[in-house]
């Protein structure tokens, strides 16, 4: 999971292969072939189906995304984030010491892998998952794209809810296309003005609503040369993006978007829809027949991928106000805000408890903000227009 706010995850193969310790070993394929394997038995506890809210943030109050209860071993509640992004399940130290979580590989206390025995999420039930040991990424856990078995999967992100079926879950007026794993990671085919571009389902990313890498845009026109945008975190990698507006249709099945906001991140694996995009969307991922079916919940002609509100600046919500990153070339970046600066208010609001939602909030309403900042010991005053990032 990527985010232009603070660092909350985005895992990649490459966790796996890198030692951890002078006591750790690269792994073996059969154990990496384990990692990326589905769990024993997923079952939802009555009539084959289970309705999971997704009303959970992560330590730091990020809400955007999937996260979920859990139960494991008989303990918690504990929060995880479900990442269609994540090749494989991560379990914090923490949860695994409460959980009493079994080793199935000691690595030295870095990426061991771990056997959980038993999940309970809701009415779903989940047998002997594998999952790696980290505690870089802000939340007790994290399920890989595979946690859930071959039981069918509904995002419904408007309505905070995931839907486990053990029958496909039907969903009028949708249309399916067919996802192949790239990397362990769901994409779907995308013409990106004359090309293809497969695009990866990425439950776990709240930064931008669409990255993509300047290589994937060789088949299209852009409407105007890119410009710098926010640092996002990429795993511990922090990587630059730059904005831009396509001048080139792109194609998602039977619906045609003009005029996309694209982020361009040379540093992705693979390009990615994040939650920004998908929440328009109810989402079914039908895993035995390798096929995502998508149901607008809007008029199909008014699909739009839009780019990112910004004052010019992002915040770190550590509960000092502190400047996460600035903009280059926005009125913050003009006025000498810089990285690590003290943001004292917004629109006279003490920064001190304010969290993601406010700010969404704030950013929402389009109107410019009055920003009290410190640089050093020098006290700022200065209104910021909310401006979409294009």
């Amino acid at each position: 999971m990527k985010t232009p706010l603070m660092l909350l995850l985005a895992i990649c193969i490459g966790i796996l292969t890198v030692t951890g310790t002078a006591s750790s070993s690269e792994l073996t394929p059969q154990q990496r072939a384990l990692i990326f394997s589905k769990p024993k038995s997923v079952r939802a506890l009555k009539k084959g189906v289970a309705t999971i809210s997704l009303e959970g943030t992560d330590q730091r109050g990020f809400y955007k995304c999937p996260y979920m209860h859990v139960y494991i071993n008989g303990e918690g509640p504990f929060t995880f984030l479900f990442d269609t992004g994540s090749a494989f399940t991560v379990v914090s130290s923490k949860v695994v010491a409460k959980a009493r979580i079994q080793l199935a590989l000691d690595r030295g206390g870095y990426h061991d892998l771990l056997r959980v025995k038993k999940i309970n999420v809701g009415e779903l039930e989940i047998q002997d998952l594998i999952g790696v040991r980290d505690d870089d990424f802000g939340v007790d856990g994290v399920f890989g794209f595979k946690a859930f078995g071959d039981m069918n999967l509904v995002f419904r992100l408007a309505d905070r809810q995931l839907v486990v079926s053990e029958k496909p879950v039907p969903l009028p007026d949708s249309f399916a296309l067919p996802f192949k794993l790239d990397r362990n990671l769901p994409t779907i085919p995308v013409t990106v003005g004359t090309a293809q571009v497969p695009t990866l389902i990425d439950t776990g990313d709240d930064a931008y609503a669409w990255e993509i890498r300047s290589s994937d845009l060789t088949g299209a026109g852009l409407a105007h040369p890119p410009v710098p945008a926010g640092q996002v975190l990429n795993g511990a990698k922090q990587q630059t993006t730059f904005v831009s507006t396509l001048g080139s249709p792109v194609r998602l099945g039977p619906i045609v978007i003009d005029d996309a906001v694209v982020c361009i991140n040379d540093g992705l694996p693979v390009p990615d829809f994040g939650v920004d995009f998908l929440k328009g969307f109810n989402i079914e991922f039908e895993p035995k027949r390798m096929l995502v079916r998508l149901q607008s919940l809007s008029p199909t002609s008014k699909t739009r991928i839009r780019g990112n509100l910004s004052p010019g600046f992002t915040l770190r919500f550590d509960d000092l106000g502190t400047v996460s990153d600035v903009v280059p070339g926005s009125a913050a970046d003009r006025y000498g805000m810089r990285s690590g600066d003290k943001i004292l208010s917004i629109d006279g609001r003490s920064i001190r408890g304010y969290k993601p939602r406010d700010w969404d909030e704030a950013l929402s309403a389009g109107k410019p903000l009055a920003v009290r900042w410190l640089n050093g010991t020098k006290e700022h005053l200065d209104n910021l227009a909310v401006e979409e990032a294009q």
